[in-house]
C-alpha cells in the first residue's frame, strides 16, 4: 500500500495541485506579456522546486536520488548530451507541428492563435522558461518517474508518467498532447539513461527557449 501511495497517488495528487490542466491560449498570451505575471509565476516554479527536492530528498536514500533520480552534481560532461537532447526535442517539435498543421488542415479544426510576445521580457521569459524546466523534469522524470520506476519496472513507469505530463498540457488540444506524450517518452528515456536532473531539465528549457523565439519571430 505505501508503494502504491509514493509511486501513483502522491504523484498524482502534486499533479493536479502544480500542474492541473487549466487556462487557455489567451492566457498564456497574457502572462507572456506581463512582468507581473511572470514574476509571480517564477516564483512559484521556485516553491515547487523546493517542495519536490524536499520530498524527494525525504523518501529516498542518497545512493537512490543520486542512482535513480538523477539528483547529482552538474559537470562538463553533461554538455553534448544536453546539446543533443535539445536538439532532438526540437527536431521532433518541427516534425509533430508540420504533422499537426497537415492534420488540421484536412479536418478543417481552426489554427490556435499565436503568441504575441514583447522583446523586453525575452530575457525575463528565458529564465522563467528555464525554472519551468527544472520545475517539470524534477516532477515529472526524477519524482514520479522515479518512484513509479522502483514499484513497477522502466517501461510501465515511462508510459505513466509520459500520459500524465501529456495530461498538463490538456488545454494545446489533443493532436499536441500527442506530441507532448511522445516528447515526454523521449525525455523519459534520456533520463533512464544518464540519471542526470540538468541534462533533462536544461533540455527542456532550451526548447521551451526555443519554442518562445519561435512564436517571436513568426510574429
Amino acid at each position: 500500500m505505501k508503494k502504491f501511495f509514493l509511486s501513483i497517488i502522491l504523484p498524482l495528487v502534486l499533479f493536479f495541485l502544480f500542474f492541473s490542466p487549466t487556462g487557455d491560449s489567451s492566457e498564456l498570451d497574457m502572462l507572456f506579456n506581463s512582468p507581473s505575471d511572470l514574476a509571480i509565476s517564477a516564483a512559484f516554479s521556485i516553491l515547487q522546486i523546493i517542495i519536490i527536492l524536499i520530498l524527494l530528498i525525504k523518501s529516498a536514500d542518497r545512493e537512490t536520488r543520486t542512482g535513480i533520480m538523477g539528483l547529482k552534481k552538474p559537470s562538463a560532461s553533461d554538455i553534448m548530451p544536453i546539446l543533443r537532447t535539445s536538439a532532438l526535442l526540437i527536431c521532433l517539435s518541427v516534425i509533430m507541428n508540420l504533422a499537426i498543421y497537415y492534420i488540421s488542415v484536412s479536418l478543417d479544426i481552426p489554427d490556435e492563435p499565436e503568441l504575441s510576445i514583447k522583446s523586453e521580457l525575452l530575457p525575463l521569459l528565458a529564465i522563467a522558461m528555464l525554472l519551468t524546466g527544472y520545475n517539470e523534469e524534477l516532477f515529472f522524470r526524477a519524482f514520479m518517474l522515479g518512484n513509479a520506476e522502483k514499484a513497477y519496472g522502466r517501461i510501465p513507469a515511462l508510459i505513466f508518467s509520459s500520459a500524465v505530463f501529456a495530461l498538463g498540457h490538456m488545454y494545446q488540444g489533443v493532436l499536441n498532447m500527442i506530441s507532448i506524450f511522445i516528447m515526454g517518452m523521449i525525455l523519459g528515456m534520456v533520463f533512464q539513461k544518464h540519471r542526470n536532473i540538468h541534462i533533462n531539465a536544461i533540455s527542456h528549457g532550451l526548447y521551451n527557449l526555443f519554442v518562445i523565439l519561435t512564436a517571436f519571430l513568426a510574429v
